[in-house]
């Protein structure tokens, strides 16, 4: 999953953020971001996350790729 957060959810009082599936195949849509390991985020999936639920971090994704999720984000919620 990645972990969708803006500066003012990120507080370990709020118990739920909201994630999108990271999938290992080609989900063949417009809300699929490729991540350059052959693995896509898929905002065809996104959901809510209990931050109980977290494990370690297992990375980041860069600059260009967070504005290509924001941008199928704000489509997939008609923003």
């Amino acid at each position: 999953m990645l972990v969708l957060a803006g500066n003012d959810v990120i507080r370990p009082t709020r118990p739920w953020v909201l994630g999108i599936a990271i999938r290992s195949d080609d989900p063949e849509d417009l809300l699929a971001v490729p991540l350059g390991d052959g693995r896509f985020a898929y905002a065809g999936d996104l959901g809510r996350l209990y931050r109980a639920w977290f494990g370690r971090r297992a990375g980041r994704v860069d600059p260009l790729t967070l504005t290509r999720i924001d941008t199928v984000l704000r489509v997939a919620l008609d923003l």
